[in-house]
């Protein structure tokens, strides 16, 4: 018996050129008011394969090739027993969805809708047709494949916030419900603060306006830096969201004495005279001192304090500041004695040893200078030496 060679041949040939592509979803919002679509929050690989009839396809040719090579090799090792091979999902790219609102108009053909999905590689389309009834919106949404007419209806709605996001809050739950078969909520947080860290269910997320829960009972904890957290007990249902619209708290010094002599600017306010009393003022609390001939001193506050002695350094005992005069000096003590020295020469030179009193006298002053330079470079090293190996306070 002949082995059918040639036909899995065939089989595999025409199985290279089965394209491996992701899902293709175009969407269209037509009607009264115009909104743009968060697609950036529905682009997690799909949970089931409904939605693209081409993959699918290619799945289950797939699906039989393997069964046909393994019953081919059954054959040649005399072996005929039914194989079965594990069932696996070809979809692991993220959805592209692609706005095709320009295309479509208001109403149109099945065959032009397939014409247009054809031509864009689209394996749906979504359409979402929006009439204004009063203050209030009408949203209604179907999606269409490639062989359907009449499409599939997802939701009839009235929509109350027409607002781009209320717009969002209402859609995003009901196309993500619909892709990915699960029973979905949607929780968004609003947020100006920084930082902002948020758990679901003793379970630490990223930051984002919104996320995706499901229907039921959760804790909601939200903090942030030098804010009191909140927690919040949300017994959600499907397709309906949630907003956390209010900011956290502030934690407020209710009221801080500060002591001492000098000028202090409190967070970006006036500059007033020490003493005083800071009232009401969040945290953290910024303290800029300054003084004559005092070293200035910046000073963060990060946890409440009834009272704070604010001390200033003289500007005499900093290090750099005592290094930079004992470098002057040394650098103006060793420019003298060779002005003086140079000063010797000249007049020797000048005179012809006739008068040699007044070079000997510039001599005396250029030993005496010299000295002086001596004296000033070891104390230049000394104090260098003392600034680098001090250890930093502040850190």
């Amino acid at each position: 018996m002949k082995s059918p060679r040639i036909p899995i041949l065939l089989i595999l040939l025409f199985a290279v050129l089965v394209p491996l592509t992701s899902a293709r979803i175009g969407y269209t919002i037509v009607g009264d008011l115009k909104y743009i679509l968060e697609t950036s929050y529905l682009t997690e690989p799909p949970l089931r394969s409904l939605y693209v009839e081409d993959i699918n396809a290619a799945d289950k040719y797939e699906r039989a090739l393997e069964e046909a090579k393994l019953l081919h090799e059954n054959i040649l090792k005399g072996k005929i027993e039914e194989s079965t091979v594990e069932e696996t999902s070809r979809i692991t790219d993220e959805i592209t969805w692609i706005d095709v609102s320009s295309t479509f108009q208001s109403t149109f053909t099945p065959l032009l809708r397939h014409q247009i999905m054809v031509r864009e590689h689209l394996d749906a389309v979504v359409e979402i047709v929006l009439k204004e009834t009063g203050e209030f919106l009408i949203g209604k949404v179907t999606l269409f494949h490639r062989v359907d007419e009449t499409g599939m209806k997802i939701a009839d709605q009235l929509i109350t916030d027409t607002t781009t996001e209320g717009f969002t809050r209402w859609i995003l739950p009901i196309l993500y419900t619909d892709l990915y078969e699960k029973d979905t909520a949607l929780l968004s947080v609003e947020s100006f603060l920084r930082n902002v860290e948020i758990t679901v269910d003793d379970e630490m997320l990223p930051f984002s306006p919104y996320y995706f829960l499901t229907p039921g009972e959760h804790e909601i904890h939200v903090s942030a830096p030098y804010t009191y957290p909140k927690d919040i007990k949300l017994n959600l249902e499907g397709g309906t969201y949630y907003a956390i619209e209010d900011d956290l708290e502030p934690i407020v010094n209710p009221g801080l004495l500060l002591k001492g002599s000098g000028q202090v600017r409190v967070s970006g306010a006036a500059v007033k005279h020490l003493p005083f009393i800071v009232k009401e003022t969040p945290l953290p609390i910024t303290l800029q001192a300054g003084k004559q001939s005092y070293l200035d001193e910046n000073i963060t506050l990060t946890e409440p304090r009834e009272e704070l002695t604010i001390a200033l350094k003289r500007i005499e005992f900093d290090p750099a500041v005592t290094v930079s005069r004992v470098q002057k000096t040394f650098y103006s003590s060793l420019a003298r004695t060779m002005l003086l020295f140079a000063s010797a020469r000249i007049v020797e030179i000048a005179t012809e040893n006739n008068e040699p009193v007044v070079s000997q006298i510039l001599d005396g002053l250029s030993f005496i200078s010299a000295g002086d330079t001596v004296r000033s470079l070891f104390d230049y090293y000394n104090k260098s030496k003392y600034s680098v190996s001090m250890p930093n306070l502040d850190e």
